[in-house]
């Protein structure tokens, strides 16, 4: 469940941000290979690490806010820590799916800003030429 969560999110960042390269010509099929690989890997971690994060603080919180006696009255039978986790993890996969679609509001420049070093992949797409490339120049 978690794992097709965050997939699913991925995904949807991905294809709704535009964030999907294509290569401009074949000699920059490898680099934008990697800049998708890195793009896929770093929205996997981060989603699955805010996933995470969201579950254990939202056990915390509900082990300090729901009083035990209260949940075994509403669940009719003894509550356990897993009762607990079961909310945590429905209310952080809820959490996680409300933060994905509040994304799409944000404008497509914006996340690829933060998601893709704009200077490094100027330098990368450019034709390569000694006067206006900015590793050459400052070796």
């Amino acid at each position: 469940m978690v794992a097709r969560l965050t997939v699913s999110l991925t995904i949807w960042l991905i294809v709704n941000h535009k964030l999907w390269d294509e290569p401009r010509s074949d000699s920059l099929a490898t680099v934008v290979m990697y800049y998708n690989l890195s793009t896929v890997l770093t929205l996997l971690i981060t989603v699955f690490a805010l996933y995470a994060g969201l579950v254990v603080l939202i056990l915390l919180g509900g082990l300090v806010v729901i009083d035990p006696e209260f949940m075994t009255a509403q669940i009719r039978q003894e509550a356990t820590v897993a009762n607990y986790l079961d909310i945590a993890w429905l209310s952080a996969a809820m959490g996680v799916v409300a933060g994905g679609i509040g994304a799409s509001f944000d404008s497509d420049l914006d996340v690829k800003r933060l998601t893709h070093g704009q200077r490094m992949r100027q330098r990368v797409y450019t034709d390569n030429d000694p006067d206006t490339d900015d590793v050459s120049r400052n070796s």
